[in-house]
């Protein structure tokens, strides 16, 4: 496929996006889903030389399976606390991922000795 039938910076940039936040980072993803990191990386980038749309589909069908609990508690999380941060207008910058990861396990832990 020509790179001409790439996707659009915009729905790459969302992509790139969504696997950040739902996984803090492509690693995590890739790792999560078995898609080839070549791939993923080739898709985000813009130089993925075969059926683009159908690497994109693969990676949105992964994002949309990820609806479990303990990616709720996070985003919940990051969109509380992201709103509250002193560093206004960054949207989610990542200086706090880690914390943020920490947090929703505790979470999680608590909801797991709830039964």
């Amino acid at each position: 496929m020509p790179l001409s039938e790439q996707l659009e910076p915009d729905e790459r940039k969302t992509l790139g996006w969504q696997i950040q936040e739902t996984y803090g980072t492509p690693y995590k993803f890739i790792k999560a889903t078995g898609i080839g990191k070549t791939t993923v990386y080739q898709v985000l980038a813009g130089t993925y030389p075969g059926d683009v749309q159908r690497q994109a589909k693969r990676i949105r069908v992964a994002l949309a399976g990820k609806g479990d609990l303990a990616a709720e508690v996070k985003r919940a999380i990051v969109r509380v606390q992201c709103g509250r941060c002193v560093v206004k207008d960054t949207g989610f910058c990542r200086r706090c991922a880690g914390l943020f990861d920490e947090l929703a396990a505790a979470v999680m832990d608590v909801f797991s000795q709830l039964g």
